[in-house]
């Protein structure tokens, strides 16, 4: 049967023959259409003696062992004991005689796959479940076989769903005759064992687990290497520096997939393990060599499998560490609770583990933030990790537990666990002191506002007092002008502090030292702030009856020998300390105080411009009341003492009138 040929199934349905897909061990493919619907199918038929083509070509006993293991193939596929073995669509004779069978066309093939760069983390799951079907298959004895023995790149398919099936199981026919078809049939790469095929005349033709292994090994090769192999085949096992090749090719693949960073260097160590053992020569014992159960295979490819993405298998229960008849805690024990973590093969330790924790107060709807946390981790013999922590610090109240576990940089969400308990107060807890907030500004305190009020203008020279001094002698020089100060300076008069209104305050700086003598008994003003001081706090409360000192009007400019020179502004209440300073409250009077001018002495007819240059502490002052008029003053200044007087005469005024009537 060629390409082009037309061939008829037992129901008379014709289908055209396409072109070739491949050789098998004993059999041939082809791509037919169904000329009725167009539908497409696999055509496969035995090898004939056209297809061997050498000196003396082939015994016919081989073309009837062909011609066997088809019809074995076709009655297995018949049955449809099991699901992933291909559905057989019909089976006839050819027009040349030979039985033929027609199989559905599948989307690809692993093959397929591999050409179009499958990864490995990707290659190793189908491996893991084409050896579980192949357990499946051993187990439902398939044609008396235990293994499948067929397998190869090619015979693993898929369907267009993602299905997969196998092919090409090794019947007992195919199994007679292995070393005939190994001798004639273009093998390709070495898909089956040296012991099997008889390779060098040392295989003895037996079966066994060993010879999946093999296969599905040299598949596990094929693909980390790629397409294109850099180095041979290994039909008789891997040296040193092969499977240091195939470490390298791997570690450089897995950089570029979806793959645990961390675990690079131990999945290329296992790798490497795994295919000297599976492609080993030795069969005997088992280990070091050969597998010998395809389950000790599937374990083995488990672990590789976890290594490339190591994750959290399974998290348990949060166990509080409280007897039942107390199934709360106290504050003034620590929290304590455990749970139980299981990962995947291959992480060794707890440092690759990641855990997480948040604590959320239920009172407050809120989640509880540097929190006094430790914890310890024990594992277990079957590889279980068990995490105990303990809190300490935590108040009375309902709370949740929440802890999440996760392999470090595996990027994948964490798993997660969550716990209530309760923690009541023990005799004697006094509530911690919250720590202390921001302090909020008073109604007198320096505040910043968006608000720029406008500087006020300095007066002018004009209107500016000015200050006598003495000059110096003609003779005398003139003092540097770094030696300079304000206390030079002299006032002309003292003037009571001006009113002050709630906007910035102007202040000239202090002016330049030019070296004059101060009079005599002149003291110096305190230190002025160059800038601008805000005036922010109230005033002292006075009685409605008490008045404020009018402000004197400044004397007018007066000649001044040398120079005229500006007086700076008297001070502020902060820089004297008073009522307004920032360091202390605004003084409020009381309400029953009165304000009367304090009354002078023999200086009080002096000019309030011109002060003496000397206090004379013993003048004796002729103006001081009596203590009768002191007394009467007293009694008119106070409210309740007036009060209480006018009370009193009242009620003697009315006993005089009472006692005058009664007489």
């Amino acid at each position: 049967m060629r390409s082009g040929d037309t061939v008829r199934d037992g129901q008379g349905n014709a289908y055209q023959v396409g072109q070739l897909l491949g050789h098998g061990l004993w059999g041939k493919c082809f791509v037919a259409r169904r000329e009725v619907t167009d539908q497409l199918f696999v055509l496969k038929v035995p090898l004939t003696p056209d297809d061997i083509r050498g000196e003396g070509g082939a015994p016919e006993a081989f073309f009837v062992a062909c011609r066997d293991a088809l019809m074995e193939e076709a009655r297995l596929y018949e049955q449809g004991q099991v699901p992933f073995l291909p559905r057989l669509e019909a089976r006839f004779t050819g027009p040349d005689g030979q039985p033929a069978m027609l199989l559905p066309r599948l989307a690809e093939s692993l093959e397929r796959r591999i050409l179009d760069g499958l990864g490995v983390g990707p290659l190793v799951d189908a491996l893991l479940a084409v050896a579980k079907l192949v357990r499946q298959l051993a187990g439902a004895g398939v044609a008396g076989a235990a293994v499948h023995g067929g397998l190869r790149t090619t015979n693993i398919l898929y369907s267009d769903s993602g299905e997969l099936f196998l092919t090409d199981v090794a019947t007992p026919a195919a199994r007679r005759n292995v070393a005939a078809f190994a001798n004639q049939a273009p093998l390709g790469p070495c898909w089956l064992p040296p012991e099997v095929v008889g390779v060098g005349g040392g295989g003895d033709g037996t079966w066994s687990a060993g010879v999946d292994t093999w296969a599905l090994a040299m598949i596990l090769w094929r693909g980390i290497v790629g397409p294109e192999a850099p180095i041979a085949w290994p039909s008789r096992g891997l040296d040193k520096a092969s499977v240091g090749a195939v470490k390298d090719k791997l570690i450089q693949r897995m950089k570029a997939e979806d793959s645990n960073p961390r675990f690079h260097g131990r999945l290329a160590e296992r790798v490497g393990v795994l295919l000297s053992r599976a492609l080993s020569l030795e069969v005997a014992p088992s280990p070091p060599y050969r597998f010998s159960r395809l389950d000790e295979f599937v374990q083995r490819l488990e672990e590789v499998a976890a290594l490339i993405r190591p994750q959290v298998t399974s998290v348990g229960k949060v166990l509080h560490d409280r007897p039942a008849a107390r199934p709360f805690f106290a504050t003034d024990e620590a929290v304590s609770f455990s749970v139980t973590v299981g990962v995947t093969a291959g992480v060794e330790g707890r440092e690759e583990i990641g855990v997480g924790i948040a604590v959320f107060d239920l009172a407050r709807d809120s989640r509880v933030k540097d929190l006094d946390l430790g914890y310890t981790v024990d594992k277990h013999p079957s590889g279980r990790y068990r995490f105990a922590f303990r809190i300490n610090g935590l108040g009375p109240g309902p709370y949740r537990a929440r802890v999440a576990f996760a392999i470090r940089d595996s990027g994948q969400a964490p798993s997660t666990a969550e716990s209530e308990f309760e923690i009541r107060a023990a005799p004697g807890w006094v509530p911690p002191a919250e720590a202390p907030q921001a302090a909020q500004p008073l109604a007198f305190a320096r505040e910043q506002t968006g608000v720029t009020t406008p500087r006020l203008e300095p007066p002018s020279a004009a209107d500016t007092p000015v200050a006598v001094v003495n000059p110096p002698a003609a003779d005398a020089p003139l003092p540097a002008p770094a030696s300079l100060s304000a206390a030079a300076l002299t006032p002309t008069s003292t003037l009571p502090p001006p009113a002050r209104s709630k906007v910035w305050e102007a202040r000239q700086p202090p002016p330049p030292d030019i070296g004059l003598r101060p009079l005599r008994g002149h003291v110096s003003p305190p230190p002025i702030d160059p800038e601008p001081t805000p005036i922010h706090r109230p005033r002292p409360l006075l009685p409605a009856s008490a008045a404020l000192p009018p402000t004197a009007e400044p004397e007018k400019a007066r000649p001044a020998t040398p120079a005229a020179i500006a007086s700076p502004l008297p001070p502020t209440p902060a820089a004297m300390g008073g009522p307004g300073a920032l360091d202390e409250p605004a003084f409020e009077a009381p309400r029953s105080w009165t304000y009367e001018p304090i009354p002078r002495g023999k200086q009080s007819s002096a000019s309030a411009e011109d002060p003496p240059s000397q206090v004379d502490a013993g003048a004796e002052d002729d103006g001081e009341p009596s203590p009768i008029g002191a007394f009467f003053t007293s009694v008119k200044n106070d409210p309740f003492v007036l009060v209480m007087s006018s009370l009193g005469g009242l009620i003697l005024i009315l006993l005089v009138l009472f006692l005058a009537l009664r007489s």
